[in-house]
């Protein structure tokens, strides 16, 4: 009994697509997790949660405009960095065409997540591409990493202390008023007007895009992508802060009004930082 060729083809390219665990690549020294660190050094330890689909694709980690390395399925990079500082971690699958002429976050159409390190610590944080959830019509737009962190004030509404941006306000663009309408539409009734958890919105960037040019190819002056700092509050004391930049770089016209549901992108990565499905 003969095989059909094309069934033949499509059994290897899904078994390369899929692929199994294998080992990161990593490109900067890692460090020994036996020997103390001082104050100024913090250690990051990023874990990719393995899937079956994709496996074999090794995306590239890039840590404040450094080429990290390379995270394989279900493995995981770790490098020693700065305390008392953000670290701001890219996850891209074809960094070749930068690789020459270096790495630049704020000027890739790159989303990214900033994370703020404390002294002598090991901040353990976890990527996966399927988080949230599956989407049918556009991809997710910001960068699914976070801490691996235990979430006990889950189930504690939470309230907006200020909405601020360091953008100028145009005519066209309520940047506020969209991103609290936002809030209001992810968070539904665990957002309250009063609570011991506080957060504080801080708009640092924004830019509309344009979608016929993310047609053609996927640029920094196609992307339309949002900055904000985000400062947690528990009883008016801070507890963390970090930064997330969701860009939305390619689509073509599938991405028209992305200049709009930005905002629910941040919403959403804002709500998974506090209620973890």
């Amino acid at each position: 009994m003969k095989l059909n060729l094309k069934f033949i083809f499509l059994i290897i390219f899904t078994a390369f697509l899929s692929g199994c665990a294998g080992t990161s690549k990593q490109f900067v020294e890692k460090p020994d997790l036996n020997v103390s660190l001082n104050e100024n050094e913090s250690i990051i330890k990023l874990k990719r949660v393995k899937h079956f689909a994709g496996g074999a694709r090794e995306p590239d980690v890039i840590a404040n405009d450094v080429l990290i390395g390379e995270i394989a399925n279900g493995d995981e990079l770790i490098w020693k960095t700065e305390s008392n500082s953000f670290e701001c971690i890219a996850i891209d699958y074809g960094m070749d065409m930068f690789l020459s002429t270096g790495i630049i976050l704020d000027s890739t159409p790159l989303s990214y997540k900033c994370f703020q390190t404390k002294p002598r610590e090991v901040l353990s944080l976890t990527y996966d591409w399927g988080y949230p959830k599956m989407r049918a019509v556009r991809e997710c737009a910001f960068v699914p990493i976070f801490k691996d962190i235990d979430k006990p004030k889950s189930s504690i509404p939470i309230a907006i202390g200020s909405i601020t941006s360091k953008v100028e306000e145009d005519t066209e663009t309520d940047i506020k008023g969209l991103l609290l309408a936002s809030m209001q539409k992810q968070f539904k009734e665990k957002l309250t007007d009063s609570s011991t958890i506080t957060i504080d919105i801080e708009m640092l960037d924004y830019k509309t895009g344009n979608a016929a040019l993310r047609w053609l190819a996927s640029s920094e002056t196609a992307s339309t992508f949002a900055k904000v700092k985000v400062t947690v509050k528990e009883n008016n004391e801070i507890i963390d802060a970090y930064i997330t930049r969701p860009v939305i770089s390619f689509g073509g016209f599938y991405t028209v009004g992305a200049d709009d549901y930005i905002f629910d992108e941040i919403a959403e990565d804002i709500y998974l930082y506090f209620f973890e499905p």
